[in-house]
């Protein structure tokens, strides 16, 4: 299993884990942020589950778009609006 730092902790920056959901979900991709229990509640993760179906096409083309969402969300002048956001994945 891969682990990429998008956001370290303490980093106050224009944008989240959430932030980055949504970004690549304009794309087609469900990518979901998830909290960690109570215990480890300030550390939010994101896991990429895939299909052994899936083909160096699709895979490259989430990667591109994975690379690409944090260097828009790094242009943008002001924080993205987070009032009452969730993760739209829930259990």
């Amino acid at each position: 299993m891969a682990t990429v730092r998008f956001l370290q902790q303490g980093e106050a920056r224009n944008r989240t884990l959430y932030d980055l959901q949504d970004r690549v979900r304009i794309q087609g991709w469900l990518v979901p942020a998830s909290l960690m229990p109570d215990d480890l509640a300030d550390l939010t993760v994101q896991r990429i589950g895939v299909r052994d179906r899936l083909t160096m096409d699709l895979a490259s083309d989430l990667l591109d778009d994975l690379r690409d969402a944090p260097q828009y969300l790094e242009r943008l002048t002001a924080p993205m609006p987070d009032a009452g956001r969730r993760s739209a994945f829930h259990r």
